[in-house]
């Protein structure tokens, strides 16, 4: 099946590690639509790639946050913030009696519009500062 959520040059930081990350992301978000095609078959699997996309999210953008807080980037609060958005968002999920495909559905929405929308934002804005300041820290 083709990719439903396309890595692009766009979203290049040139931080290896954050790169890296983000292809991860791409990655299990297309593994996931890929389940859908099959719900009944893939019911399990769905829960467990929801389980593990969330663990990968979340710990990304603590990673992030590490980042900023370390190499002290300008406006990092508002970056800070909206990765705490996103985080409770994701946490969120849990808290309504919902079924792992909707779960899945609504995480997959969540990670693509943070490529969209927080990523062309927050993340494009400051990471040529913090691959600066990390080249110079080396």
């Amino acid at each position: 099946m083709d990719d439903v959520f396309e890595w692009k040059d766009d979203f290049v930081t040139g931080n290896q590690q954050i790169d890296n990350e983000h292809k991860q992301l791409f990655q299990q978000v297309n593994e996931l639509y890929d389940m859908f095609s099959d719900t009944k078959k893939y019911h399990k699997q769905i829960s467990e790639k929801v389980i593990n996309l969330k663990t990968v999210l979340i710990k990304h953008l603590y990673e992030e946050n590490e980042l900023f807080e370390k190499y002290n980037i300008s406006e990092k609060e508002a970056h800070l913030k909206a990765h705490d958005e996103i985080i409770k968002t994701i946490n969120d999920l849990e808290n309504y009696n919902l079924s792992s495909l909707i779960v899945a559905l609504l995480l997959c929405d969540v990670i693509i519009n943070y490529f969209l929308e927080h990523f062309p934002k927050y993340d494009k804005k400051y990471i040529p500062e913090l691959n600066e300041k990390m080249s110079i820290k080396h």
